[in-house]
This record gives structure tokens, sequence and C-alpha cells, in this order.
């Protein structure tokens, strides 16, 4: 089976916002498995001083996969 790939960056403000680092990171998450992505990978991108400054997430999906979940501009003239 053929697949597409994408390759996502979710970094951290600081070390003191792990909570926001968690919500950003399951929000990026939620929303590409919304659209068929499926999590292959995940890789660490360690700061100059070893601590974890953000992860690179690399997604897989069917190459014949058709998207049928809204957009989010969709979604955003639906509220209006």
């Amino acid at each position: 089976m053929a697949y597409k790939h994408m390759v996502l960056y979710v970094g951290r403000s600081s070390v003191f916002t792990d909570a926001r680092f968690t919500d950003k990171l399951r929000n990026t998450l939620a929303t590409h498995e919304e659209h068929g992505w499926e999590l292959a990978s995940t890789a660490a991108r360690s700061g100059p001083l070893g601590d974890v400054s953000g992860l690179w997430l690399f997604f897989k999906r069917p190459a014949d996969f058709v998207d049928t979940a809204p957009t989010v501009e969709a979604q955003d003239e639906q509220v209006a």
C-alpha cells in the first residue's frame, strides 16, 4: 500500500510550560487524526542543556485517502 507522509514540529516555549505544551500536542494529534493521519513515530528535539525543546511528529495515511472532515476554515464559517 502506498502512503502519504507528513512531518510536524511541536515546540515548547520554555521549560515552565508543560501544561501548554501537552495541550498543544494533544490538539495537534486530535486534529490530524480527524483528517486520517496516523502517528507513525516521534523524535525529541533536545535543547543546548539537554532538555526537550519540542517533538517531531511523523504521520502517514493511505495515498488514496479521501478527507471528508471539515477544514478549520469551514468550521469557522459554520460558527459565524
